[in-house]
């Protein structure tokens, strides 16, 4: 059987990878600016499959970023880690019905592996806080 602490120091390298991408991720969308980002998707959305008014895909682009930091933030914190792994998971699934309807499926099965990680964090025991390490049982 694995030790308990060595199943809480998973969850705390896979978390820390997991607010790492979020962080670099929306930040980058920032440095490059919120209309180099949207440009570069709104056409790609212009025939989409769901039928969905351009505003409100506009609207998600230009708020995507945010909720990459947002949620980056959530994850440090053990107190919100599983209500930001909820609002994680169905950000991903955004991702991919998004990815869906533009026709880019190798897009869809890569967030599966960060469907995956963020997983593997709900499911894998914690310590009390991201930084510190509680003492062996």
């Amino acid at each position: 059987m694995l030790d308990t602490n060595r199943l809480k120091d998973a969850e705390r390298i896979i978390r820390i990878f997991l607010i790492m991408l979020l962080s670099m991720s929306g930040v980058y969308k920032f440095m490059i600016g919120f209309d180099h980002f949207v440009n570069w998707y709104e056409p790609k959305f212009t025939p989409n499959a769901y039928q969905l008014p351009m505003w409100s895909i506009k609207m998600y682009l230009y708020t995507h970023p945010v909720i990459e930091l947002v949620l980056a933030t959530g994850l440090i914190f053990s107190r919100t880690r599983n209500i930001t792994l909820y609002a994680y998971f169905s950000m991903i699934i955004v991702l991919m019905l998004g990815h869906f309807a533009i026709d880019e499926f190798h897009e869809v099965n890569g967030l599966f592996d960060y469907m995956f990680g963020g997983l593997l964090i709900f499911i894998l025991p914690h310590h009390p806080t991201l930084w510190w390490r509680e003492s062996p049982e």
